[in-house]
């Protein structure tokens, strides 16, 4: 991270170029993830609260020349009683919003990142923060998500989270369900397939799913491993009433996808050469490929 001292030609098409004061800005303590509230009308920006989304290196860039834009979501106070209502929301899941934690323990809810407005930096220096994203790194990979989510292939996606028909479409709402129902305990989802090519209709997609816990999952790591066997497998005795996905499980129902095994892991379990297999898989949005290769890390 650059400070700010009055660095002359950033920008070889100008010969002198416009700064601000680095090191007062991060005195001031301005970073990613830092909330501020603006009372009136500023700039192009409606009154009310704001969080920033530029990366903190390039929010204190002493150049302004070459970075003149502050990119902000406008964000809102969620209260405490209500929380559970946003669980859909919560850790990064969706790309579609977010609720988050900050340093205060107040919890806010920010939209989608494609409804960010931009403001000029220099007016950092004349704003004051108000608190700051408690899990930064949780914000950040919520924001890059948008971009490099993993597009799994159409026809795999056809038999699974977008099914419409047979057993498959029943089999994922209930592993979408039981996610969401333990979504405060479910960091992340991972899956892993056996091609993504666009298969046709004579071959399986052979897949591995790992839900990975957070730290207050770990303490259930048992309970929740036992749950989703049950969901997989079917319940014993299950009977008609209960629905097909008790009776015969996720495995049983899924038709054109196999699935060869099922994890649940805590974060240090889950090892750096497995993540390079696996991609993090988005229950919130479904993403369509165009190729064939193996998308990495995400």
């Amino acid at each position: 991270m650059e400070n700010g001292e009055n660095k002359e030609q950033d920008n070889p098409h100008s010969e002198v170029s416009l700064c601000i004061d680095s090191k007062a800005l991060m005195e001031a303590g301005w970073y990613q993830g830092v909330i501020f509230d603006i009372d009136v009308n500023y700039g192009e920006l409606d009154g009310g609260s704001y969080i920033v989304i530029n990366q903190s290196c390039d929010l204190l860039y002493y150049c302004l020349s070459s970075e003149p834009l502050l990119e902000v979501l406008k964000v809102e106070k969620v209260e405490l009683d209500s929380i559970e209502h946003y669980n859909g929301l919560m850790h990064g899941k969706s790309t579609r919003g977010l609720i988050f934690e900050c340093e205060n323990n107040d919890f806010w809810s920010a939209p989608s990142l494609i409804y960010r407005e931009t403001l000029n930096r220099a007016s950092l220096e004349t704003l004051s923060p108000r608190t700051k994203v408690k899990d930064l790194r949780n914000f950040s990979s919520w924001l890059g998500r948008r971009y490099d989510r993993v597009a799994f292939p159409d026809n795999f996606n056809n038999l699974f989270s977008n099914a419409r028909k047979c057993d498959n479409e029943k089999a994922y709402k209930q592993f979408e369900k039981f996610v969401k129902k333990l979504d405060s305990e479910i960091s992340e989802i991972w899956i892993k397939l056996n091609s993504w090519e666009e298969l046709s209709p004579d071959l399986k997609y052979l897949i591995s799913i790992v839900l990975l816990l957070n730290e207050s999952g770990d303490s259930r790591k048992e309970e929740i491993a036992a749950l989703f066997e049950s969901l997989m497998e079917g319940v014993r005795g299950a009977r008609e009433k209960d629905g097909v996905v008790k009776q015969k499980g996720i495995r049983g129902c899924l038709i054109g996808i196999e699935i060869e095994e099922y994890l649940v892991l805590e974060k240090h379990e889950f090892t750096r050469a497995e993540i390079e297999n696996y991609s993090l898989f988005n229950l919130d949005y479904i993403s369509h490929s165009s190729g064939n290769d193996l998308p990495r890390y995400r």
